[in-house]
């Protein structure tokens, strides 16, 4: 498929274009106003931009695990074949490896678990046998039997801690044998661990599929691929931001918070100007973040461009007078300074800001380019902002999505709002849809496949 855009002054001259470069068969994907001038001139002239396409010859990867209950017979069919062929390519199962039971012997990891609690267990009856024989004893001679209290304690401590150790083992084990378990799923497993889930994130939504599903059930790929969607999707809660605005008062403020690099301010500016964001309603900006080199200025210019109105704030002090100045606006945007997870002080100050300003909403912006760990790290730390949504950054700069389950598992149920998918302003931001997201976390090649299409078919 080929994609490509053509801007003219009326429909017709863009059809014109698009026959012309594109073919007779060329289809159009989408169409929209623009300024003469560009994007956010002030000239008033308008012009149209059509985003056209050749014909599609094989099935578009987004078709991939949406159920087929309403496909046409001619659609199973296509479906089938790009399954078949998707299937040997990216999910076909790995060469024949060690079960993880029996690589656990060779390096004798169970062994040493097992052997340490059994040694434990033993440790612990005989200082249990031992203490019953010295309280009998003393009975026995009329002598009074005084117990350390101390020492009992210890004893009852180390005892509950054993039994979590069996626990914890008994647990591992049974996961071990899941995984070398030939239940017909493993194609799927091997597949979200190479876009990029952990352990956890796989067993938390193929775990189910292996309970509910008959072994006849599990050879039916597609009904598989379905559920997997499913699952995945009720993983990311999703709840549109400008409806949650609709109950809050007037002017609905709206802070955003998140670390540094992750970038807030750009994306500020896209929910600001984009008009899928918050329609026709009045946006007003306030910055706090005096801190960054330049970045009141670029805030500045870049309202002066949209005609927005704009005012900065250096101490939480300020806000309410900041606030009340804006009160005839329908939104306003609160740009807040990047601060580390790992900078307490920093923390503390930002908390005061949002304590101050009471926002309606507090979004917390996450980078798609930062490591799993880093991300739960963040999302702990920023609980104390009580933040009420998720804003996903940076998505084109990362070449697989899986790890987003991971960090959906630790978010819990808050809700994502946004996902940006470049730098253009307005243009590159995107509601989140839990489906949507479910087949970039299953299928890296139809993430890959977004991603150089400037995710234009993810876009409605």
């Amino acid at each position: 498929m080929l994609i490509k855009k053509f801007i003219a002054s009326t429909m017709n001259e863009a059809l014109a274009q698009v026959k012309a470069e594109l073919g007779e068969d060329a289809v159009i994907l989408q169409s929209r106003k623009l300024d003469k001038g560009g994007l956010l001139s002030l000239s008033g002239k308008v012009q149209l931009e059509v985003t056209a396409a050749t014909p599609d010859r094989n099935p578009s990867p987004q078709k991939t695990g949406v159920s087929l209950a309403t496909s046409t017979a001619k659609e199973k069919k296509t479906v089938g074949e790009k399954r078949r062929r998707v299937q040997h390519d990216t999910l076909a199962p790995p060469p024949a490896l060690l079960g993880i039971r029996e690589y656990a012997k060779t390096t004798g990891t169970i062994e040493h678990d097992t052997e340490s609690l059994t040694r434990g267990s033993k440790e612990h009856s005989i200082a249990v046998n031992e203490l019953q024989e010295t309280i009998a004893q003393n009975q026995q001679s009329g002598r009074t039997v005084v117990v350390d209290d101390e020492s009992v304690n210890t004893l009852r401590s180390e005892i509950e801690s054993l039994k979590g150790s069996i626990r914890e083992l008994s647990d591992r084990l049974n996961r071990q044998d899941r995984s070398q378990s030939d239940d017909g799923l493993d194609i799927f497993r091997n597949a979200l661990r190479n876009n990029g889930c952990g352990s956890d994130a796989v067993a938390a939504v193929m775990d189910p599929i292996a309970e509910d599903l008959k072994p006849s059930e599990i050879e039916d790929v597609e009904l598989v691929e379905s559920k997997l969607h499913q699952n995945i999707a009720t993983m990311f809660n999703t709840t549109p931001l400008d409806e949650s605005l609709e109950s809050a008062n007037k002017p609905a403020l709206v802070a955003i918070v998140g670390p540094t690099g992750v970038g807030k301010t750009t994306t500020l500016a896209k929910m600001a100007t984009n008009f899928d964001m918050f329609g026709r309603r009045k946006v007003a900006l306030i910055s706090t973040d005096t801190y960054r080199v330049a970045a009141v200025e670029q805030l500045r210019t870049f309202a002066g461009i949209a005609g927005l109105p704009l005012d900065v704030v250096y101490r939480a002090e300020e806000l309410p007078a900041a606030i009340e100045r804006f009160r005839n606006y329908d939104v306003i945007l609160l740009d807040t300074a990047g601060r580390s997870q790992n900078d307490e002080e920093a923390l503390n100050e930002l908390q005061e800001f949002i304590e101050v300003s009471r926002p309606d909403r507090t979004l917390l912006t996450l980078s798609a380019n930062t490591r799993t760990d880093d991300q739960r790290e963040v999302i702990e730390n920023y609980r104390r902002l009580h933040f009420t949504d998720v804003l996903l950054t940076k998505l084109d700069e990362v070449s697989s999505a899986g790890h987003l389950l991971d960090v959906a598992m630790a978010i819990g149920d808050v809700p994502w709002v946004y996902m940006t998918t470049g730098q253009s302003v307005p243009d590159d931001i995107i509601k989140v849809d839990p489906l949507l997201l479910a087949a970039m976390v299953v299928r890296k090649e139809y993430f890959l496949h977004l991603r150089t299409q400037g995710f234009l078919l993810a876009v409605e």
